[in-house]
């Protein structure tokens, strides 16, 4: 099965982000390395891809061209302190303004449904951003998701406080998975 070499590394690219989902270990030991690294990080397991450190290695980096150049820089600490100033002006200035909740789960917020309708996640999520470094950013437009329930279309009133306090029978064995 003979492939152009551009091709096999196009592949091989796509197999690296569908088997790792991504390779976090790997690129965050990247982004946290002060050097090189010559060894593949303690938890990065290779085994379940058909690569060598070195070559995942190269091919973090290609797919992350444009801030190469930050990787074995020892930058990881503080972009993540950079990061986690961002989302905490997020959540400080809705509670500020909305008096509303704003749950942080890795890069996302979760919010009450109301405060969705405008845009004011999207919109305070970009306000923190150029507060911090005074430059625009393109937010993802598939902000929000709705999941079905059992429970849709029906008033409060209409649940028991068995249902209200234990949610739609479709997310009831949420406490077993975890």
């Amino acid at each position: 099965m003979a492939k152009p070499a551009k091709i096999q590394k196009i592949d091989r690219m796509i197999y690296i982000q569908q088997v790792c989902q991504p390779p976090k270990e790997a690129s965050n030991a990247m982004i946290q390395a002060s050097t090189d690294l010559i060894q593949k990080p303690r938890k990065q397991n290779l085994s379940e891809v058909d690569l060598d450190w070195p070559t995942m290695k190269q091919a973090i980096l290609d797919a992350h061209k444009p801030i190469a150049d930050v990787f074995f820089q020892g930058h990881g600490n503080h972009l993540q302190f950079i990061d986690s100033c961002i989302a905490e002006n997020v959540i400080l200035n809705f509670i500020r303004a909305e008096d509303a909740p704003v749950l942080p789960v890795h890069d996302s917020f979760i919010i009450h449904d109301a405060y969705s309708e405008f845009g004011e996640l999207e919109e305070e999520m970009r306000r923190a951003f150029h507060g911090h470094f005074k430059k625009d950013i393109n937010v993802k437009s598939e902000i929000g998701v709705m999941l079905p329930s059992s429970f849709d279309g029906k008033d409060s009133d209409e649940l028991t406080i068995e249902q209200i306090v234990h949610g739609p029978p479709e997310y009831s064995q949420r406490k077993n998975r975890n």
